[in-house]
């Protein structure tokens, strides 16, 4: 879409490499100890572009990781200048021995044990993950 924007004003729009696929109208909401995430995942390009799993973290106000999880995405990829919509739900968990819950689509992993959940969320960073998740 960006790209044929600018092409129309004959503008050639490269997009580096790290903005192939973005994300947009972000919403995030956390009650009663469930944090909801949904938003789109944009591709930018007039190519098709693997989509990479999500990793959503959970910040507190000194900068540190409370709690992650995964996202599968999806689908596996996007078609030139698409978006799809991607949701997730992520229980917070109370102690480090609990189970982790799934995301709505039961593609979250868990990676909370050993993280702080004795402090309060401050804001969510997701991002795609680009390392393989062990």
């Amino acid at each position: 879409y960006m790209q044929k924007t600018y092409a129309l004003a004959g503008i050639k729009m490269d997009i580096p490499s790290s903005e192939k696929i973005v994300f947009a109208g972000l919403n995030a909401e956390y009650k009663d100890e469930v944090i909801t995430l949904n938003g789109d995942i944009v591709n930018l390009t007039n190519e098709p572009q693997n989509l990479r799993m999500l990793e959503a973290s959970v910040i507190d106000a000194k900068d540190n990781v409370i709690e992650k999880w995964f996202i599968t995405p999806p689908k596996k990829s996007l078609e030139a200048e698409q978006q799809t919509l991607f949701s997730s739900e992520h229980h917070m968990q109370s102690n480090h021995n609990e189970e982790h819950e799934n995301s709505e689509d039961g593609t979250s992993e868990d990676s909370s044990k050993e993280l702080d959940h004795s402090v309060k969320p401050q804001y969510i960073r997701l991002r795609f993950v680009f390392d393989k998740i062990e």
